[in-house]
């Protein structure tokens, strides 16, 4: 079994993935393979070239922040971000997958624009997690997100509501880590 998971921002989707991982699966996230990325050089010098050394951090890499910066605030600066990374994140992704299919695990990879890019088909199966505006909003603003780069942030991805209903299986995560982990575990089995 191969899943593909998603959902909105703060809906708890890393929380789900590691709940997996301690369950078996193989579980691999698309935040951690765009890291990757940015250790490419092809990949770097195309960033540097957009939007010079502005992006770098103190140890002379590409900071995801201040990129993050950049492309919430421009759309057309999202779209070269987004024609960049994909391609290198969908390759990786396949590869992963294959790699999964001849081993024979259950694997659970956290995309989060699977739908958006069209990735579903990849998957067996796809599962979004869900949790209300109230309880998003407060979980980014413990991470230090204010209100207006969060609805920037969504505004550039489906909402939360069309990603549950393209899914394939919904899990609610509006309350505690134990009522998480009993929903995931009916899925797990």
């Amino acid at each position: 079994m191969r899943i593909g998971l998603t959902g909105g921002i703060g809906c708890g989707k890393s929380t789900v993935l590691q709940i997996f991982a301690e369950h078996g699966y193989h579980a691999y996230s698309a935040d951690s393979i765009c890291h990757e990325a940015y250790l490419e050089t092809a990949i770097v010098d195309a960033l540097l070239e957009r939007w010079g050394k502005r992006i770098l951090g103190e140890d002379g890499r590409p900071e995801r922040r201040r990129i993050a910066g950049i492309v919430f605030e421009e759309s057309v600066e999202l779209e070269f971000l987004t024609g960049l990374l994909h391609p290198y994140l969908k390759q990786r992704l396949a590869e992963l997958l294959a790699a999964e299919q001849q081993g024979g695990y259950p694997a659970i990879f956290e995309v989060p624009l699977l739908f958006e890019v069209g990735w579903e088909a990849m998957f067996d199966c796809t599962v979004a997690v869900w949790s209300t505006p109230a309880v998003r909003y407060a979980r980014l603003a413990e991470r230090g997100w204010s209100p207006d780069e969060t609805a920037r942030r969504e505004q550039a991805q489906l909402s939360a509501d069309d990603k549950l209903e393209k899914a394939d299986i919904g899990i609610i995560n509006n309350g505690t880590r134990d009522e998480l982990l009993r929903q995931c575990r009916l899925l797990i089995g």
